[in-house]
């Protein structure tokens, strides 16, 4: 990610101004595979924000397991073993 700006990751939000996002803002420099994030909440009353890392493995897994979903088959993300794993047996993609 270096010195680029950040990447919204996830932004959830309803027609009364409510919303909640999960930013990925950079490389963790104390932390080779994490990225510094944050979660940031607003309302129309309050809003508020919460720095966290992320492992950067999950997120690309994430975004494969994404990518499968897209191309139509069904797929898990962590789940049982904390990483996706395609469902085997018949069922909707979670």
């Amino acid at each position: 990610m270096g010195d680029s700006s950040p990447r919204e990751l996830i932004s959830l939000a309803d027609d009364e101004g409510n919303s909640v996002a999960v930013n990925a803002l950079r490389r963790d420099p104390g932390w080779t595979p994490g990225l510094d994030a944050e979660i940031v909440v607003r309302t129309p009353f309050v809003s508020g924000r919460i720095d966290l890392v992320l492992y950067a493995a999950k997120l690309e897994a994430w975004a494969a397991a994404l990518d499968r979903l897209d191309a139509g088959e069904d797929v898990a993300w962590m789940e049982m073993s904390r990483g996706p794993s395609p469902i085997t047996t018949g069922g909707c993609a979670r």
